[in-house]
């Protein structure tokens, strides 16, 4: 069994999050722009359906990312701390 300090570990879940913040921020860029020329050149009704799903997950990644950053900020205040704040 490997015993793993509650410090690496938390550094560890902080370089997940991290990497899981860079592909949502990539998959954000690329929605909106397909979203933005999706917008620009409206002339059909299923462009707007596909404008409504890519509103739809801007406004989920956007959230997550919120999230994932409000949880990074929060693991860091552990470390600061040392450690002392319940996980």
């Amino acid at each position: 069994m490997i015993i793993v300090n509650k410090e690496e570990y938390i550094k560890e879940k902080i370089k997940f999050l991290t990497e899981y913040l860079k592909i949502l921020w990539i998959v954000l860029i690329a929605v909106s722009g397909g979203t933005a020329s999706l917008f620009i050149k409206l002339d059909s009704p299923i462009k707007a359906i596909l404008l409504l799903i890519g509103i739809v997950l801007i406004v989920m990644t956007s959230s997550i990312i919120l999230l994932l950053t409000i949880e990074i900020f929060r693991l860091l205040e552990i470390l600061k701390d040392g450690g002392n704040k319940n996980e």
